[in-house]
């Protein structure tokens, strides 16, 4: 057994209900048969070469033999292109098992790790994302002088602060209740400035 077959024993392929392991075997002796693949080819070649030497010149034509001989070759090269693009193929599928290999790994990890049940889930704390408080910073706030001045307070404000002119932070402007107007800056400097 390989090492990738331990791993992947009990998982079947669909179509043609055979395991991971047993394809594994099967292709790793499609490869050790391609790797003699052209020798085999290579010796046919010379054994028939041989066979057309061996026919006698009185019953063959010279330009038969030729003719035999050209076919051979011609049967060779193709072979060659066959052994070739096998070749190619063989190394995408070393490939492509490194990658089989990979994504088992990862699925076997995600088996390793519970899966946790709404009970589990709800006991643990919120995220600290979720649960974060937002860092707040000095505030200003600004009451109108009269009371029905709501919308005029916010106004001026933003007509007489300019915080890049002034180079303040300002985080936050928000009306609160009777036309106040509640101002967040960076930091106690920006504060100051605004005052």
């Amino acid at each position: 057994m390989s090492k990738n077959e331990d791993n992947i024993l009990d998982m079947t392929d669909c179509n043609t209900n055979k395991t991971l392991a047993e394809e594994l075997r099967e292709a790793e002796s499609v490869e050790k048969e391609s790797e003699d693949f052209l020798k085999r080819a290579i010796e046919i070649q010379n054994r028939a070469l041989q066979f057309v030497e061996a026919i006698p010149n009185k019953n063959v034509k010279q330009d038969y033999k030729n003719t035999m001989k050209d076919n051979i070759v011609e049967l060779l090269k193709v072979v060659a292109k066959q052994h070739a693009l096998l070749t190619m193929v063989m190394g995408k599928y070393q490939i492509q098992t490194e990658l089989v290999d990979i994504k088992l790994q990862k699925i076997l990890e995600k088996r390793v790790t519970p899966e946790l049940s709404y009970a589990a889930m709800v006991s643990q704390n919120r995220r600290r994302s979720r649960n974060r408080k937002r860092d707040e910073g000095p505030i200003a706030i600004i009451y109108p002088k009269q009371e029905g001045e709501k919308f005029n307070v916010k106004q001026k404000v933003q007509s007489g602060i300019n915080p890049a002119k002034l180079q303040i932070v300002i985080k936050n402007v928000k009306n609160i209740s009777k036309g106040e107007l509640l101002i967040e800056c960076g930091n106690e400097g920006d504060l100051n400035k605004i005052k």
